[in-house]
Protein backbone atom coordinates (compact mmCIF):
# COMPACT_ATOMS: atom_id res chain seq x y z
CA UNK A 1 0.00 0.00 0.00
CA UNK A 2 1.26 3.49 -0.87
CA UNK A 3 -0.19 6.86 0.11
CA UNK A 4 0.19 10.08 -1.90
CA UNK A 5 -0.48 12.42 1.05
CA UNK A 6 3.07 13.77 1.64
CA UNK A 7 3.81 17.27 0.29
CA UNK A 8 7.18 18.52 -0.97
CA UNK A 9 8.08 21.82 0.73
CA UNK A 10 11.64 22.50 -0.44
CA UNK A 11 14.07 21.43 -3.16
CA UNK A 12 17.72 22.44 -3.44
CA UNK A 13 20.87 21.19 -5.10
CA UNK A 14 23.44 19.87 -2.63
CA UNK A 15 25.87 19.01 -5.47
CA UNK A 16 25.78 19.25 -9.29
CA UNK A 17 23.89 15.93 -9.46
CA UNK A 18 22.36 15.56 -5.97
CA UNK A 19 18.98 17.07 -5.13
CA UNK A 20 17.76 17.36 -1.55
CA UNK A 21 14.01 16.95 -1.07
CA UNK A 22 12.25 18.19 2.07
CA UNK A 23 8.63 17.25 2.68
CA UNK A 24 5.88 17.15 5.28
CA UNK A 25 3.63 14.19 6.03
CA UNK A 26 1.03 13.18 8.56
CA UNK A 27 2.10 9.54 8.26
CA UNK A 28 4.04 8.97 11.49
CA UNK A 29 4.22 5.17 11.33
CA UNK A 30 5.28 4.77 7.70
CA UNK A 31 8.49 5.28 5.77
CA UNK A 32 8.64 7.54 2.73
CA UNK A 33 10.01 7.11 -0.77
CA UNK A 34 10.92 9.64 -3.46
CA UNK A 35 10.34 8.78 -7.12
CA UNK A 36 11.72 10.44 -10.23
CA UNK A 37 8.99 9.70 -12.71
CA UNK A 38 8.27 6.08 -11.85
CA UNK A 39 11.82 5.28 -10.74
CA UNK A 40 12.55 4.81 -7.06
CA UNK A 41 15.27 7.33 -6.18
CA UNK A 42 15.44 7.19 -2.38
CA UNK A 43 13.83 5.94 0.81
CA UNK A 44 13.86 7.20 4.39
CA UNK A 45 15.54 5.11 7.06
CA UNK A 46 12.80 5.74 9.63
CA UNK A 47 9.18 7.02 9.77
CA UNK A 48 10.32 10.32 11.34
CA UNK A 49 12.75 11.30 8.56
CA UNK A 50 11.51 14.20 6.40
CA UNK A 51 14.47 14.82 4.10
CA UNK A 52 16.13 12.77 1.36
CA UNK A 53 18.99 13.46 -1.03
CA UNK A 54 18.62 11.78 -4.42
CA UNK A 55 20.78 11.56 -7.51
CA UNK A 56 19.25 13.55 -10.37
CA UNK A 57 20.71 14.63 -13.71
CA UNK A 58 19.75 18.28 -14.40
CA UNK A 59 17.80 18.70 -17.65
CA UNK A 60 15.59 21.30 -19.33
CA UNK A 61 13.05 18.51 -19.79
CA UNK A 62 11.12 18.53 -16.48
CA UNK A 63 10.84 15.32 -14.48
CA UNK A 64 8.08 14.55 -11.99
CA UNK A 65 9.10 14.11 -8.35
CA UNK A 66 6.69 12.25 -6.09
CA UNK A 67 6.90 11.44 -2.37
CA UNK A 68 4.84 8.49 -1.14
CA UNK A 69 4.30 6.88 2.26
CA UNK A 70 4.72 3.11 2.49
CA UNK A 71 4.10 0.47 5.12
CA UNK A 72 7.18 -0.80 6.99
CA UNK A 73 6.91 -4.26 5.43
CA UNK A 74 7.21 -2.67 1.96
CA UNK A 75 10.52 -0.95 2.69
CA UNK A 76 12.89 -1.33 -0.23
CA UNK A 77 10.18 -2.31 -2.72
CA UNK A 78 9.83 -0.29 -5.92
CA UNK A 79 6.18 0.69 -6.35
CA UNK A 80 6.70 2.99 -9.33
CA UNK A 81 4.24 1.01 -11.45
CA UNK A 82 1.50 2.01 -9.00
CA UNK A 83 1.96 5.74 -9.57
CA UNK A 84 -0.58 7.61 -11.71
CA UNK A 85 0.13 8.01 -15.46
CA UNK A 86 2.05 11.21 -16.24
CA UNK A 87 4.59 12.26 -18.87
CA UNK A 88 7.85 10.47 -18.11
CA UNK A 89 11.03 10.81 -20.12
CA UNK A 90 13.35 8.22 -18.62
CA UNK A 91 13.29 4.52 -19.46
CA UNK A 92 13.99 1.59 -17.15
CA UNK A 93 15.42 -1.49 -18.85
CA UNK A 94 15.44 -4.84 -17.03
CA UNK A 95 17.21 -7.87 -18.44
CA UNK A 96 18.88 -11.15 -17.52
CA UNK A 97 22.15 -12.83 -18.46
CA UNK A 98 21.18 -16.49 -18.03
CA UNK A 99 22.69 -17.35 -21.45
CA UNK A 100 26.02 -15.67 -20.79
CA UNK A 101 27.58 -16.83 -17.53
CA UNK A 102 30.80 -18.65 -16.86
CA UNK A 103 32.20 -20.29 -13.75
CA UNK A 104 30.33 -18.84 -10.72
CA UNK A 105 33.68 -17.87 -9.20
CA UNK A 106 35.08 -16.31 -12.37
CA UNK A 107 32.28 -14.64 -14.27
CA UNK A 108 33.18 -13.85 -17.88
CA UNK A 109 30.87 -10.85 -18.27
CA UNK A 110 32.32 -7.43 -17.49
CA UNK A 111 29.42 -5.03 -18.12
CA UNK A 112 26.36 -4.14 -20.18
CA UNK A 113 26.07 -0.89 -22.13
CA UNK A 114 22.85 0.88 -23.12
CA UNK A 115 22.76 3.00 -26.29
CA UNK A 116 20.05 5.15 -27.90
CA UNK A 117 19.31 7.29 -30.92
CA UNK A 118 19.84 11.04 -30.90
CA UNK A 119 16.16 11.79 -31.54
CA UNK A 120 12.81 9.97 -31.72
CA UNK A 121 12.84 7.36 -34.52
CA UNK A 122 16.55 8.05 -35.03
CA UNK A 123 19.14 5.34 -35.61
CA UNK A 124 20.93 4.04 -32.51
CA UNK A 125 24.29 5.70 -31.89
CA UNK A 126 26.74 3.03 -30.73
CA UNK A 127 29.69 5.41 -30.31
CA UNK A 128 29.08 6.17 -26.63
CA UNK A 129 26.79 4.34 -24.15
CA UNK A 130 24.26 6.43 -22.24
CA UNK A 131 24.40 4.07 -19.26
CA UNK A 132 26.48 1.11 -18.10
CA UNK A 133 25.93 -1.55 -15.46
CA UNK A 134 28.85 -3.62 -14.16
CA UNK A 135 28.38 -7.39 -13.92
CA UNK A 136 28.24 -8.98 -10.49
CA UNK A 137 29.15 -12.55 -9.62
CA UNK A 138 26.23 -15.00 -9.76
CA UNK A 139 23.76 -12.22 -10.62
CA UNK A 140 21.34 -13.02 -13.43
CA UNK A 141 18.96 -10.05 -13.29
CA UNK A 142 19.94 -6.44 -13.99
CA UNK A 143 18.38 -3.01 -14.37
CA UNK A 144 19.54 0.13 -16.22
CA UNK A 145 17.94 3.58 -16.28
CA UNK A 146 18.38 5.81 -19.31
CA UNK A 147 19.23 9.47 -19.19
CA UNK A 148 16.31 11.95 -19.59
CA UNK A 149 15.16 11.60 -23.20
CA UNK A 150 14.73 15.00 -24.93
CA UNK A 151 11.41 14.67 -26.72
CA UNK A 152 8.26 12.65 -27.24
CA UNK A 153 8.04 9.75 -29.67
CA UNK A 154 9.47 6.29 -30.27
CA UNK A 155 13.06 6.00 -29.09
CA UNK A 156 15.31 3.23 -30.39
CA UNK A 157 17.64 1.61 -27.85
CA UNK A 158 20.29 -1.08 -27.97
CA UNK A 159 21.82 -3.25 -25.23
CA UNK A 160 25.24 -4.88 -25.54
CA UNK A 161 27.31 -7.02 -23.21
CA UNK A 162 31.12 -7.04 -22.94
CA UNK A 163 33.28 -9.86 -21.62
CA UNK A 164 36.36 -9.60 -19.41
CA UNK A 165 39.01 -9.70 -22.14
CA UNK A 166 41.42 -6.75 -21.87
CA UNK A 167 41.45 -3.91 -22.55
CA UNK A 168 37.77 -3.18 -23.22
CA UNK A 169 36.21 -6.61 -23.63
CA UNK A 170 34.72 -8.41 -26.61
CA UNK A 171 31.26 -7.18 -27.56
CA UNK A 172 28.44 -9.70 -27.51
CA UNK A 173 25.20 -9.77 -29.53
CA UNK A 174 23.06 -6.63 -29.54
CA UNK A 175 19.44 -6.56 -28.39
CA UNK A 176 17.60 -3.69 -30.08
CA UNK A 177 14.16 -2.43 -29.09
CA UNK A 178 12.08 0.75 -29.01
CA UNK A 179 9.98 2.49 -26.39
CA UNK A 180 7.30 5.15 -26.66
CA UNK A 181 8.03 8.24 -24.56
CA UNK A 182 5.70 11.12 -23.70
CA UNK A 183 8.02 13.84 -22.41
CA UNK A 184 7.07 17.01 -20.57
CA UNK A 185 7.85 20.03 -22.81
CA UNK A 186 11.20 21.72 -22.13
CA UNK A 187 11.46 24.47 -19.54
CA UNK A 188 12.75 27.97 -20.25
CA UNK A 189 14.94 30.17 -18.09
CA UNK A 190 12.77 33.27 -18.71
CA UNK A 191 9.34 32.24 -20.02
CA UNK A 192 7.67 35.52 -19.05
CA UNK A 193 8.30 39.14 -20.09
CA UNK A 194 6.59 42.45 -19.33
CA UNK A 195 6.53 45.87 -20.95
CA UNK A 196 4.67 49.12 -20.33
CA UNK A 197 3.64 52.00 -22.58
CA UNK A 198 1.15 54.85 -22.14
CA UNK A 199 -0.24 53.38 -18.96
CA UNK A 200 -0.71 49.90 -20.49
CA UNK A 201 1.10 46.88 -19.09
CA UNK A 202 1.69 43.99 -21.48
CA UNK A 203 2.59 40.54 -20.16
CA UNK A 204 3.92 37.87 -22.52
CA UNK A 205 4.60 34.17 -22.03
CA UNK A 206 6.70 31.84 -24.15
CA UNK A 207 4.78 28.61 -24.77
CA UNK A 208 6.65 25.33 -25.44
CA UNK A 209 6.20 24.01 -28.96
CA UNK A 210 5.71 20.39 -27.80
Amino acid sequence: MILLHPTITELYWSSPTDLTVRFVSGETARRHQVYIGRRLAGETGSPSQRRLTINLIPTVWPQWLTVVAIDEEEAGLDRGAWLPPRPYNSVRVTFGNADWTGDPHEIDVRAWDLFRGQSPDGAIDYSTPIATVVAEEQTTSYEIHSDPLPGSGNWNLGLRGRDTKNPDGNVGPTAEFSVEVLATPPDFESPFSASGSSGTLTLSARIPSE
